[in-house]
This record gives C-alpha cells, sequence and structure tokens, in this order.
C-alpha cells in the first residue's frame, strides 16, 4: 500500500458559513488526512478542477482490519 502523497497546495479554503475564500492555500492540509465532500468544520477547500475536499486529523481514521 502506498501512501497519498498529493499536495494540495492549488486548493482555495473556502469559509463554510458564507461560501467566501478566506485567502489560505490548501497547503496546510498536505500532512492531515483529506475527505471528499465540504464535512463539518469551518472550512473546507476547493480545488482547481472543483473538487471539494476536507481536511481530518490522521489519528480518527484508524479503523479494526476484518479477517
Amino acid at each position: 500500500m502506498c501512501p497519498d502523497t498529493k499536495k494540495y497546495n492549488d486548493y482555495k479554503e473556502i469559509d463554510r458559513a458564507s461560501d467566501i475564500p478566506t485567502g489560505q492555500s490548501g497547503g496546510k492540509t498536505n500532512e492531515n488526512a483529506v475527505l471528499k465532500g465540504k464535512g463539518n468544520k469551518k472550512t473546507y477547500y476547493l480545488g482547481p478542477n472543483g473538487e471539494i475536499v476536507h481536511s481530518s486529523y490522521k489519528r480518527i481514521l484508524i479503523r479494526k482490519i476484518k479477517k
């Protein structure tokens, strides 16, 4: 299994309440898990091709392996 090495520097941070860009880039998501959709946090990220993602902490994505 390969780690996700995609960088989100070209993504723009969007305020979820107003749908207005905050002026920040998506570079701060490079070290966190990134999921599709807007999520429940204050901000989400809009990609150059219209992709919508949100950042989440890595530790919540650990799950038990089914045998």
